[in-house]
Parts: C-alpha cells; sequence; structure tokens
C-alpha cells in the first residue's frame, strides 16, 4: 500500500489543483465544490494525485492514475482537467482501453 505523510499528501493536492495554499483551495469555487459534490472531493483530495502514480495527460488536460495494490476494476482513473463540467465523452478512445484495461499500456508508451 501506499503511505505519506499528511504534508506530502497536501502538497501533491495542491500541486495537481493548481493553487499555491490549502486556504487559497478550500475558499476558491472549486474548492467550495469539492466540499458540496462528495465524488469531486473524493476523486480530488483523497484517490486522486495522492493514492496512485501519474501515468500520463492526454490533449484535454485530463489526467491519468494508477495504482497497481488497488482491485482490479478500481486500480485506474482519471481526473477530469474540467473539474465542474466533466463528461466520460472527453476521455480519448486510447486512454479509455488503458482505463477500462483492456490494454496494459498507456498511449505514451
Amino acid at each position: 500500500s501506499i503511505t505519506m505523510s499528511l504534508s506530502t499528501h497536501l502538497s501533491k493536492v495542491l500541486e495537481a489543483s493548481g493553487k499555491k495554499s490549502i486556504f487559497s483551495l478550500i475558499f476558491s469555487f472549486e474548492g467550495l465544490k469539492m466540499f458540496a459534490d462528495g465524488n469531486i472531493g473524493y476523486m480530488k483530495l483523497i484517490k486522486g494525485p495522492t493514492n496512485g502514480k501519474l501515468m500520463g495527460e492526454d490533449k484535454f488536460g485530463n489526467r491519468y492514475y494508477e495504482n497497481e495494490d488497488a482491485p482490479f476494476h478500481r486500480k485506474r482513473w482519471v481526473l477530469y482537467k474540467d473539474t465542474f463540467d466533466y463528461n466520460a465523452t472527453s476521455v480519448p478512445a486510447e486512454w479509455h482501453g488503458w482505463l477500462e484495461g483492456s490494454n496494459d499500456f498507456t498511449p505514451n508508451n
């Protein structure tokens, strides 16, 4: 399993969000929306950039992560570039195949 300190976790969350401090994240529109919508908060703060390895980014700015220690259908996920207006159709076909486990190689490889 992946373990890390709280400060490392927060620095990865801030890096992924593009914010300079935890306060600027919490009090931004994005931060308020994350706390109101549990799924967005979970993906951005808990699972997102801290629970796996960044595998790549597509042409739309979506970021793809993997955790080999997770169960089969939960080991790969995407953090959409547009947090509030995300849509599964913004995942290109080559990344969709990787997310679903149809292939083991990312489009970058």
